[in-house]
């Protein structure tokens, strides 16, 4: 039995979701931490969804099942499950997705020790429809690094997400409906500005990627909402002066201008102009900022391989040959050959 007032609510919202739903819901219930309310929104599913979510709910109280009348998108469903939450923290998660079994053990104690933080991610598995694994993705963050990778990438997946139910002021924390696409990373970013984020080293997710995710069905549609992001904390962070080479390298990193040898330099000049504002100058920026620089930069450009990737590689060289080492080191980072973490 939960408290009146549980630790935490945990919130998912699905729509025809009967294929991976029951392993979901599982991984939720079989949890470490079982102080916890389960809020799932059924948005008006015609497949068998309700109808599993209805035996969930005859068999743990924990379970409380709301169905919209209409099919309201998956934000506006997630909002309807956070104005029901009681919990002072929050736990997203979606209808085919899996937790591994710590997951909100090891989120909330995080919360719990750092009270100044207001989001907290984790790394995960990548997994396909039938739950193959494909990849791992272990990039862990304390609140420096994610603070300002955030202005420029979505720095976590949203399954992932584990956040306090209010901003510090007291403001209930909600998703932006006006926007289409990359709510979750305007949340993100929005939790950045207002106090801490971070991202911890343990895999507790597992991901599922298939042709339904956004991601894979509306890419185009979903890195134009996703620069639109990223471009207003960029422009309310750094000056105006720095704007137009940054949005540059914005265009070429989602996917709105194709990379070029051209826009190398601009892109280039904009990183270290950031890096100069933020720190003072690029020989004065902590180790881990001049990694994570060379890697978003080589992300946008080097995307694909190939030979107009190398040629694209040698003009980054030239154009930045301090980011070589960092590159190098971030490289070795991503494969796990070095630790990732930041420097003291």
């Amino acid at each position: 039995m939960t408290s009146t007032r549980p630790r935490l609510s945990v919130v998912m919202a699905v729509w025809n979701a009967e294929k991976h739903l029951a392993e979901a819901i599982d991984s939720v219930l079989g949890q470490t931490m079982g102080d916890f309310e389960f809020i799932i929104v059924d948005d008006n599913s015609s497949d068998s969804t309700a109808d599993i979510l209805a035996g969930y709910a005859a068999r743990d109280v924990r379970v409380v099942i709301l169905r919209n009348d209409e099919n309201l998108g998956p934000y506006p469903s997630a909002n309807r499950a956070l104005e029901a939450a009681k919990a002072p923290l929050i736990a997203r998660m979606d209808g085919d997705d899996i937790c591994e079994p710590d997951r909100f053990e090891k989120q909330l104690a995080f919360l719990d020790a750092n009270p100044d933080h207001l989001l907290v991610g984790c790394s995960y598995i990548s997994i396909d429809e039938d739950g193959h694994e494909q990849f791992v993705r272990r990039n862990p963050m304390d609140w420096r690094v994610a603070g300002w990778f955030t202005r420029f990438r979505m720095p976590m997946v949203h399954p992932g997400f584990c956040f306090r139910a209010q901003l510090p002021d007291g403001t209930p924390v909600r998703y932006d409906t006006s926007l289409r696409y990359s709510r979750d990373y305007e949340l993100a970013g929005r939790l950045a500005k207002a106090g801490k984020i971070a991202l911890l080293p343990d895999i507790l997710v597992r991901y599922r990627m298939h042709s339904s995710n956004i991601s894979m069905s509306a890419p185009g549609e979903q890195d134009a909402f996703a620069r639109a992001v990223a471009w207003s904390q960029v422009s309310q962070h750094y000056p105006e002066p720095l704007h137009a080479d940054l949005a540059q390298f914005l265009d070429v990193s989602y996917r709105q201008q194709e990379p070029t040898v051209e826009l190398v330099r601009p892109a280039v000049r904009g990183l270290k102009a950031a890096l100069a504002h933020d720190f003072g100058s690029w020989h004065k920026a902590p180790a881990w900022a001049k990694r994570r620089t060379a890697g978003i930069l080589s992300e946008a450009f080097l995307r694909g391989g190939g030979p107009r990737a190398a040629k694209l590689a040698l003009h980054m060289a030239l154009e930045a040959p301090e980011m070589i080492a960092p590159f190098a080191m971030r490289f070795l980072e991503l494969r796990g050959v070095v630790e990732q973490r930041p420097a003291p």
